[in-house]
């Protein structure tokens, strides 16, 4: 038996926004296959490192509801980076470490600044 995972296409679309500190939405995803939006730092502009990870499902989800990571304070950009779950045993792992290519070549990530109210 053999799976196919589909890579693309696939989308993350956040914006800045003010949030109570509990959650942040993520405007617009389009996952083609089961996986993940892991949430990452930000080191001098670029994704730095892990602060947490959510689930996502395969399709397309407008404002999708994320929980913030613990610690993040206000006015930090943080980064989304979508993963997809190779390995299909429901956690991001060393098996999953392919990113998702958009039709550019580039991963799926994007940043956002966070402001809690």
């Amino acid at each position: 038996m053999v799976t196919v995972l589909r890579r693309e296409p696939a989308v993350l679309i956040v914006a800045d926004q003010e949030t109570a500190g509990e959650t942040f939405l993520v405007g617009s995803a389009e996952v083609p296959a089961a996986g993940f939006i892991e949430i990452l730092s930000n080191a001098s502009g670029a994704p730095g490192i892990r602060l947490a990870v959510a689930p996502v499902d395969p399709g397309t989800a407008d404002d999708l509801e994320v929980a913030l990571p613990d610690g993040v304070t206000t006015g930090a950009t943080l980064w989304l980076r979508l993963w997809i779950d190779f390995d299909q045993d429901g956690v991001l792992s060393a098996g999953d470490l392919r990113a998702l290519i958009e039709v550019g070549g580039d991963p799926v990530e994007t940043s956002f600044v966070v402001t809690i109210s």
